[in-house]
């Protein structure tokens, strides 16, 4: 394994394939058309120089040291790993990091989950008991309040 690993890792919240059985190499994952390992790290060995570009693309950015900034850490937004600025990081959203168009969640909840729902909380509460994308504790209250009553069932 390099000292310097490649930014970019696998999103196990998306759509991703798995390779199984005798592994003639490091790659278990694939997504998006890019190898990744068992621990969810780019492949850079087996990647094209075309993969390569395309994972520099993804890859979140480097963040300068604020030396000097006055903001406070609410107000600073940090990169999401390996998004493309068109897609819904639905994981960021149910727990109130990301804010989006609610016709772009409920797209991405169908495109990914096959799941059709008609507010934030039956999305939320699908996410949480569901899928077990996100713990309960950590689910936005203000999109269940926003989104109508749809209660979170707790697991024991």
């Amino acid at each position: 394994m390099p000292n310097d690993p490649h930014p970019l890792r696998l999103d196990r919240s998306r759509y991703h394939a798995s390779e199984h059985g005798d592994h003639a190499n490091a790659a278990r994952f694939w997504q998006d058309g890019l190898p990744f390992d068992a621990h969810g790290h780019l492949c850079t060995e087996l990647c094209s120089p075309a993969q390569l570009a395309k994972a520099d693309r993804k890859a979140p950015k480097r963040q300068m040291p604020d030396v000097g900034d006055q903001r406070s850490d609410s107000d600073i937004r940090h990169p999401t790993s390996g998004i493309d600025p068109g897609e819904v990081n639905l994981e960021l959203w149910a727990t109130g990091q990301a804010r989006y168009v609610p016709a772009r969640v409920f797209a991405a909840m169908r495109e990914r989950y096959n799941k059709s729902v008609s507010s934030f909380a039956d999305a939320i509460e699908f996410l949480v008991n569901d899928v077990k994308l996100i713990p309960a504790s950590q689910a936005s209250k203000k999109l269940l309040a926003a989104g109508g009553p749809a209660p979170v069932r707790e697991e024991a």
